[in-house]
């Protein structure tokens, strides 16, 4: 039970806190009586009712694969869904959000963030992390790990001696 206050307009108030909505699990009617002084109470009037949004986000990274070896500008994509109102999705590499890596969106979208490997140190493993945070502050994170090898996509030459019929290197 709250007791609304009343303004100098004449009208009452009254304030849920959010200490008192954290004890609340699920959905939940806000309804108002008027009592006066000596204890008559009028019938209940809904004013309200308030859906709560318990649900995390999903976020899911689709490109490029865990454990893939890239190097140069690569393009991380994923996807995300939410049936109440995405608040944003943020990209990091390791533990840095991307500058580029910030998205916003209604209930749920496909994303892409581009990124230059030559930034990252050669030879070794980067954690992609995405953070997707819906309107009530629910969240859902997935990550990867990258190895970045800067002369992954160079081709091998490989020279093999051929010997003929009298042993002669031709």
């Amino acid at each position: 039970t709250l007791v609304a206050s009343k303004t100098n307009d004449g009208l009452y108030t009254c304030t849920i806190s959010t200490d008192v909505l954290a004890t609340v699990t699920g959905d939940f009617t806000v309804y108002a009586q008027i009592s006066d002084k000596v204890g008559n109470k009028s019938g209940a009037v809904t004013l309200f009712q308030v859906k709560m949004d318990d649900e995390d986000p999903d976020v899911a990274i689709t490109s490029p694969a865990k454990n893939s070896t890239v190097n140069g500008t690569i393009f991380l994509s994923g996807t995300t869904t939410e049936s109440q109102g995405l608040a944003s999705v943020q990209v990091f590499v390791d533990d840095v959000k991307l500058d580029n890596g910030e998205f916003i969106g209604n209930k749920g979208f496909n994303w892409t963030c581009e990124v230059d490997t030559t930034k990252y140190t050669d030879n070794k493993g980067v954690v992609v992390k995405v953070v997707a945070t819906d309107n009530a502050g629910n969240k859902d994170e997935e990550s990867l790990t990258l190895v970045i090898d800067q002369k992954s996509d160079r081709p091998e030459i490989t020279i093999n001696n051929s010997i003929d019929e009298t042993n002669k290197v031709i």
